[in-house]
């Protein structure tokens, strides 16, 4: 916890220093352009729009004007802030950052990385993403075709959302806590909530660089149809700033992350690694039951129940399963 606070307080006064130099560049001119996109033109979300790249981001530039010149005001204020940054969320800024040596960092994963991943500033922040619960009963289902509760089918934009969990083969976890073994320089900062899995622009900041890092290293087959979209980005950004000795970019989400570019030991160091129990197994519950076609359940063309069709014995393991749910559901909510 001292390194932990040490070093947000060491990356605040960095970007403080950074941001009043900054302002009073401001000051003294009149001829400042923003980067904020026009209402409605969100670079993830509109399919009518070339994509924003280096030799046309230009028509997605304005001037600073009453209308517009609050942007750079809120990225300025709204750095290292959740809740400022939540109520600000398109962000519009690069911010260079140091991550300090000594800094405590945590990545819950079924492995050591060994290329660019994620780390976390707060270990319950790891630690939500590392438990994910499995479904049970007519909620696997749901999770498995990609639908709400309501029966509702979910649109997985192509590109910009998380696979959905995976619930065969799901691996042990573990804790990772890393040390930041040197002062880590050359981070990006991206305000906003950068790291948010939405469609109104809160990544458009890591497409552009993308789109520019693309074009720029000539990349033609690196990964374009990679439904997740933000490891695309994190692969371009790392290898672009490899030969400049970039770190990595922050970001935010419900907390603070990193995308560090280069675990090995120069950069941080490996103090702990803890066995995570999964939920299920903490609370004593057995596997979920595959609910599949194969296994005998009667389902339609489009994968839902035919519930006038179960079993005396269906109906059971689901009136079970569902009630297990609902435990997991309690449980994920103080986790």
């Amino acid at each position: 916890m001292r390194f932990h606070r040490q070093g947000i307080s060491a990356i605040i006064g960095v970007l403080l220093i950074v941001l009043l130099g900054f302002c009073w560049k401001l000051s003294g001119s009149y001829g400042i352009v923003s980067t904020a996109l026009p209402h409605n033109q969100s670079a993830i979300k509109s399919t009518d729009l070339p994509s924003i790249r280096w030799d046309n981001y230009h028509e997605f530039v304005r001037d600073i004007d009453f209308d517009n010149s609050t942007a750079i005001f809120n990225s300025i204020r709204a750095a290292l802030r959740q809740s400022p940054s939540d109520i600000h969320p398109v962000g519009v800024s690069y911010f260079p950052a140091v991550i300090p040596k000594g800094t405590l960092m945590y990545h819950a994963g079924s492995k050591v990385p060994t290329t660019f991943e994620w780390l976390a500033m707060d270990h319950e922040f790891s630690y939500s993403f590392g438990l994910r619960s499995p479904s049970y009963g007519r909620k696997s289902l749901e999770r498995r075709h990609g639908r709400f509760g309501n029966g509702t089918t979910v649109i997985i934009q192509k590109g910009h959302l998380h696979h959905p969990p995976d619930e065969k083969g799901r691996g042990s976890q573990k804790m990772l806590t890393y040390r930041a073994a040197r002062d880590l320089n050359k981070f990006l900062y991206l305000d906003g909530a950068s790291a948010a899995k939405t469609d109104s622009g809160e990544m458009d900041t890591q497409l552009m660089l993308s789109n520019v890092i693309k074009e720029k290293l000539n990349l033609t087959d690196d990964g374009e149809n990679e439904r997740m979209a933000e490891r695309l980005y994190a692969a371009r950004i790392c290898k672009w700033g490899k030969p400049f000795g970039l770190d990595g970019i922050i970001r935010v989400e419900v907390g603070f992350e990193v995308v560090l570019c280069d675990f090995s030991a120069d950069n941080v160091e490996l103090v702990s690694m803890l066995e995570m129990v999964q939920p299920n197994q903490y609370l004593g519950l057995p596997a979920p039951t595959v609910i599949s076609k194969e296994e005998g359940w009667p389902l339609d063309e489009n994968g839902s129940l035919v519930e006038d069709q179960l079993t005396d014995d269906q109906k059971a393991i689901l009136e079970r399963e569902d009630g297990w749910e609902k435990a997991f559901s309690n449980f994920n909510a103080v986790k």
